[in-house]
């Protein structure tokens, strides 16, 4: 497992794709979280060459998986990667729609990086929408958010998206 998250040429999961979808099957009877994960890094792989359908294909089995074992962090992490596939499509209701139930959970869970994650991935949700004041209060609290768990990566994303949506506003 620890190798697929390692490889940084997503192409090469993407072509051990057979060898890992076995691999899932046998460990889903005894480690079901496994079977998810290689469903999620599979999905991801996906994600990174631009297959989204099938990016989708994978994180939905690995929700189903993540709330038969109840998951929760793994119900949240396969949302946001489902809520970016679909933004990845420009179904930006849909992806607010998984972006919420990953902030959901995030809170639930109490990760707040991954609730400030959540709420940047809904500003720029909101902003592809056009409602530029709503975007505009999820990147505040992303930024909030980052500067309290020193998330120097997304304090920067979060004033990058705050800077778009007030050029998009005419606040130049």
């Amino acid at each position: 497992m620890d190798e697929l998250q390692a490889v940084d040429d997503w192409r090469g999961i993407a072509a051990l794709e057979r060898e890992t979808l076995a691999l899932a099957r046998d460990v889903r009877g005894v480690d079901p979280g496994m079977a998810g994960a290689i469903h999620r890094i599979l999905g991801n792989a996906h994600y990174s060459l631009a297959n989204f359908s099938q990016a989708i294909e994978y994180q939905t089995q690995a929700l189903a998986i993540a709330k038969e074992v109840g998951d929760r962090a793994g119900e949240g992490m396969a949302y946001a990667n489902l809520g970016s596939a679909h933004y990845s499509l420009g179904d930006f209701s849909k992806a607010i729609e998984y972006h919420t139930q990953d902030l959901e959970i995030a809170k639930e869970v109490g990760d707040r990086a991954g609730e400030g994650r959540a709420y940047g991935n809904l500003g720029c949700a909101h902003e592809s929408l056009g409602d530029c004041s709503q975007a505009m209060k999820y990147h505040t609290q992303h930024l909030e958010i980052a500067k309290e768990v020193g998330d120097r990566a997304g304090e920067g994303g979060a004033y990058a998206n705050l800077g778009i949506a007030h050029h998009t506003l005419g606040d130049c």
